[in-house]
């Protein structure tokens, strides 16, 4: 079928400071099927899994991320913070409607990343923390047959819990 999509993306970034990075960007969505999704026998719909107008899955109608970032000196290191929010509103699970009904929507969900680090002449650390709300939410949802047949036993592609990591780096030149 044909699908349209209109929406508006958005990016801006400022330099508030010598030090301080402020960026953000946006999306908001109007995904929707131009005609009707079908089950095609020999060139003919025998039946309809979404009407024209059904929106798109996995599709969120609104998407945004804000990062800050603040480039310090400590004693002669050259050093950062930063934090980064994201979210990514609720959106549909399949295009087709039974199986959309069985699967269930996608809940929006919002993460912070933290990190920060240093460097001296060729080496640097970076330390991170992922998720660190422990946000628990499902990327998409799948299922080992098609949801009318397995039902609603489903699985969930989730979002990295929350983590802890370290980088060490060296610059060879």
């Amino acid at each position: 079928p044909t699908a349209e999509v209109n929406g508006l993306e958005m990016d801006l970034l400022w330099l508030a400071t010598d030090n301080l990075r402020l960026s953000a960007a946006a999306s908001f969505y109007d995904s929707k099927l131009k005609s009707d999704y079908c089950n095609i026998s020999n060139g003919i719909c025998t039946s309809v899994l979404a009407p024209a107008g059904t929106r798109l899955p996995v599709t969120a109608e609104v998407k945004y991320n804000v990062v800050a970032r603040y480039h310090f000196e400590m004693g002669s290191l050259d050093s950062y913070v930063q934090g980064v929010i994201v979210h990514e509103g609720e959106r549909d699970s399949d295009l087709d409607q039974t199986a959309q009904e069985i699967l269930g929507t996608l809940p929006s969900y919002t993460t912070l990343d933290l990190s920060a680090g240093f460097r001296k002449n060729d080496w640097g650390v970076d330390l991170f923390i992922s998720n660190v709300t422990n946000e628990d939410a499902p990327l998409y949802f799948t299922a080992q047959c098609t949801a009318e047949t397995c039902g609603v036993q489903k699985y969930g592609v989730r979002i990295r819990p929350m983590t802890i990591s370290a980088r060490l780096t060296k610059d060879f030149n």
